[in-house]
């Protein structure tokens, strides 16, 4: 019940910055077409005590989402209005129905983009963004109704703080320290992290819970 509990104080936390950042900046942009967006984008650190307590939630929780699979990254994240989404191919699946091997999908539900005249953020729940040609472990909610989309669209668990995805490959952790106010730091000082943290602690805590799934759930 705690984890629940945070986990909804974060969403509240980003919806209301979602709110903020749509208010101001009027209408939408194709900003996956802008180069500087990645350089320029601000993304927050998940703060230690939620880290800590949220990665132990989640060592029971995430074994119980509905699928459970290791993806492919086919092609960076896709922008629209208020959300994005990961074309991936599935590669295996641990746990659940819906898909099957070799089936390309969207995963979505975890990615927003905020920006106006003066700053870009990106919102993307303390993981980063999947990179183009590895392999994730992903934990999937449900399935979402799509009439537009050319592949089906996928809903990652929502259970969890931070983005339930884990590379299959190890990456550097650059700690920025952030102000009283805020945890948000440039993007572009941590951006070969696989997780956006304010300490060394927070930092094991994700990396033990990561580790412990991939033992889990393998490369077979």
């Amino acid at each position: 019940m705690r984890y629940r509990i945070l986990y909804g104080l974060a969403v509240v936390l980003v919806l209301a910055a979602a709110i903020l950042g749509l208010a101001k900046r009027g209408t939408y942009q194709d900003i996956a077409h802008s180069e500087n967006f990645y350089a320029d984008a601000l993304v927050a650190e998940l703060p230690e005590q939620i880290a800590l307590t949220n990665s132990e939630a989640m060592r029971t929780a995430l074994p119980t989402a509905p699928l459970i699979m290791r993806v492919h990254v086919l092609d960076d994240l896709e922008y629209v209005p208020n959300n994005a989404k990961l074309k991936v191919r599935v590669d295996d699946v641990f746990t659940g129905t819906g898909c099957a091997v070799g089936d390309v999908i969207y995963l979505t539900g975890r990615y927003y983009i905020l920006f106006d005249s003066n700053q870009t953020t990106l919102e993307c729940f303390f993981v980063n963004v999947p990179e183009v040609g590895e392999d994730y472990l992903v934990f999937v909610e449900d399935q979402l109704v799509s009439y537009h989309d050319p592949f089906p669209v996928f809903r990652l668990f929502q259970s969890s703080i931070f983005t339930p995805i884990f590379s299959y490959t190890d990456h550097p952790c650059t700690i920025l320290p952030t102000e009283e106010h805020t945890t948000y730091v440039p993007y572009d000082a941590v951006r070969e992290n696989e997780f956006f943290v304010t300490s060394e602690k927070a930092f094991q805590a994700l990396s033990d819970l990561k580790h412990e799934m991939l033992e889990r759930y393998p490369i077979r």
